[in-house]
């Protein structure tokens, strides 16, 4: 409710100043800091349990504490830079001096922050001045980035650690962003603060303050979570069949370990199959015969925590195939063999495309020699055995069927397919080669800034999941309200006798960065800012 309150007073903004809604800031940044408020109340609390809990099991719960301090120190240092910076912001626009005083009048005030009391609300030079033209947006926006990668590093990787890490980048964004008046992308700092009162700006990086302070408690809780030490009693169990074996030859053993997950260790289930009651451990095994599919059931029981009986059921299908216990052989008849073929991404779950993607598959049935791919909307071509190279071709939004055939003793058969979605390249990283070093952005040096012989390049870093090449043809240059542009990936004439003209403090952005990457796959890299020390 808060964040919309800000967009909608963000949103008139540009229709009209009132008083009326300036005060509306006001109204939204008190709100703001009443959820600050609970947030640091409930951080607290978590803080202080995870120090308890940790003091009863050390061996189990002090790592995962250590970790939480980690993280309340990383988020101490963003909100405290936020703060800094609308601090002055709002000396820029009500004067150091207007500051000072309210501070020294309200010294005895425990918690007293200046930058709730704004008096030249309507001021519109304040913000762009300090985020924009001496460059302290830009850190900013280096701050964020960083504490959004730490939060996303503490993730595990499984499919929730995945929706997480996804909400956490919408929270703490900062992408270029399209600007109406501008009719191109700007970089963040320069469209959250361009004109900006320092009421709305003063706001804007309280609700940063309040999404730091709130993804800092779901990570303490994550982290908690993670060291089970708030155990519950398991109330739902379920029965699993693990086989030693899909496949058994005539005269084989088949084996299967059975179990019960969650299992309460201070009681022993019962396990039966087809009726028999077998070992306590679970294990059961028996001599196969008659070729062909065929299947057992059973069922496990237990007491719940009320001493009633629990019966958990389950069953579970197997192939006896023609041979003896010393060689497998394969049947005359391919319906009896029922194929296990395992197709694995070494790079990503999707596929990108003109990517060349590795494809390792693995057969329980055929011998990697032996095996073979081919695909639709997608070309392949076999790297050693079991190993492919794939690179899709269809159209982003689109599919990549992945068809895994082999040959067994003469006979060729069909092992399974699977599907991929295909994605375009994510955007590379820009960055400007100059003197032996890659420049991300920040403040520089003059020399290494305003050098014909630099560079700008892209790529997805050491860190990447995928290591793809690019090759940039073109980008433009930003400052001092002009640009130049350039077809290649080096400085132009023009380009350079605008930087020689900029003056130090001067920022520079590196814009519409055009790369190709493989297959020709021509992708735009992200923006660079730079500030001329």
């Amino acid at each position: 409710m808060i964040g919309m309150m800000y967009l909608v007073l963000t949103a008139m903004l540009a229709l009209n100043v009132s008083t009326d809604i300036l005060n509306g800031f006001t109204v939204v940044d008190n709100s703001l800091h009443s959820s600050i408020d609970g947030n640091n109340n409930r951080n607290g609390n978590f803080y202080y349990r995870f120090w308890k809990a940790s003091k009863r099991e050390e061996v189990k719960v002090g790592p995962w504490y250590k970790k939480s301090q980690e993280l309340k120190n990383k988020a101490d240092e963003a909100y405290n830079f936020v703060q800094n910076f609308k601090e002055q912001i709002v000396r820029y626009a009500d004067g150091s001096g207007a500051v000072d005083k309210r501070i020294a009048q309200n010294k005895d005030v425990e918690g007293y922050d200046p930058t709730r009391f704004v008096e030249s609300k309507d001021n519109r030079d304040a913000a762009p001045r300090y985020a924009i033209d001496e460059g302290h947006g830009a850190e900013l926006k280096q701050v964020l980035s960083k504490y959004l990668e730490y939060l996303q590093q503490l993730t595990d990787t499984g499919e929730y650690g995945q929706q997480r890490r996804d909400e956490l980048k919408m929270i703490f964004n900062t992408d270029d962003v399209y600007m109406e008046t501008e009719k191109r992308e700007m970089p963040w700092e320069v469209a959250m603060f361009y004109d900006m009162p320092a009421a709305a700006a003063t706001t804007l990086l309280s609700k940063i303050q309040n999404d730091i302070r709130a993804t800092e408690g779901q990570m303490i809780q994550y982290l908690y979570d993670r060291t089970d030490a708030n155990d519950i009693t398991v109330n739902r169990m379920s029965a699993y069949v693990i086989p030693r074996s899909e496949s058994v030859p005539v005269g084989g053993r088949y084996e299967a370990q059975l179990l019960l997950a969650g299992i309460d260790t201070l009681q022993q289930p019962e396990y039966y199959v087809n009726g028999q009651k077998i070992g306590n451990d679970g294990l059961y095994s028996f001599t196969a015969s008659g070729v062909g599919e065929h299947s057992f059931s059973g069922v496990i029981k237990y007491r719940n925590n009320a001493g009633e009986p629990v019966e958990a059921h389950f069953s579970q299908r197997y192939v006896v195939v023609e041979g003896d216990q010393v060689e497998v052989k394969m049947p005359e008849k391919q319906d009896k063999l029922t194929p296990n073929v395992a197709i694995t991404n070494r790079d990503l779950a999707v596929v990108y495309k003109g990517y060349p993607h590795t494809f390792m598959i693995t057969s329980t049935t055929v011998p990697a020699a032996q095996l073979s791919m081919s695909a639709s909307g997608a070309t392949v071509s076999k790297i050693s055995p079991g190993l492919f190279r794939v690179v899709a071709t269809n159209a982003p939004g689109s599919e990549v069927t992945i068809n895994v055939s082999g040959t067994y003793q003469g006979k060729s058969m069909s092992l399974g397919s699977e599907k991929f979605r295909v994605k375009k390249l994510p955007k590379p990283h820009a960055s400007l080669s100059s003197g032996g070093k890659e420049l991300t952005g920040g403040r520089v040096g003059r020399k290494q800034l305003v050098n014909q012989a630099a560079e700008v390049t892209a790529g997805y870093g050491e860190d990447a999941i995928i290591n793809a090449n690019f090759t940039v043809t073109g980008f433009q240059i930003y400052a001092d309200g002009r640009t130049a542009e350039s077809k290649s990936s080096h400085f132009t004439g023009e380009q350079m006798q605008l930087l020689n003209s900029l003056s130090k403090g001067s920022q520079v952005t590196f814009l519409s960065i055009q790369a190709v990457g493989p297959g020709g796959e021509r992708v735009p890299a992200r923006s660079l800012s730079f500030i001329i020390n």
